[in-house]
């Protein structure tokens, strides 16, 4: 095929980048030298196995202490909420002993947080451990 391209020059982006290098380079009174891609070292290896060694002792120890709250106070269900800083107090089925109640608010939240994170790594060690599975078979 053989038809006319126009040249249009740079982009306005490109030209704003390239002015604000500058400068930065005037300011700082060093330039910045972009190695050649070629130049550099390979990059660190991907897609190893990583053995699986199990749930942390830390974490058995959190799990066996809530199965055993739940025995005494009955299910503990956040998941009703969509965040757990939604949930009331009421929505607990217990309530903290007086030392522990007089937390923080944003310790709480953090609690909060780390309960909701937990429950994601819990997904992604299911999902890790079953690819794991097929990748042994």
């Amino acid at each position: 095929m053989n038809y006319f391209i126009p040249d249009f020059g740079l982009d306005h982006d490109m030209i704003e980048t390239k002015k604000s290098y500058e400068q930065q380079q005037a300011l700082k009174k060093h330039d910045w030298v972009i190695p050649d891609p070629k130049s550099l070292p390979p990059p660190p290896p991907r897609d190893y196995f990583v053995p699986n060694f199990g749930l942390d002792h830390d974490i058995v120890t959190s799990i066996s202490d809530l199965n055993e709250a739940e025995k005494t106070n009955g299910k503990w269900n956040l998941s009703q909420y969509k965040s757990f800083g939604q949930a009331p107090e009421s929505a607990m089925p217990f309530k903290m002993p007086e030392s522990e109640s007089t937390l923080q608010l944003s310790e709480k939240t953090q609690v909060r947080k780390m309960v909701k994170d937990q429950a994601k790594i819990d997904a992604k060690l299911k999902k890790i451990q079953a690819e794991e599975t097929q990748y042994r078979q």
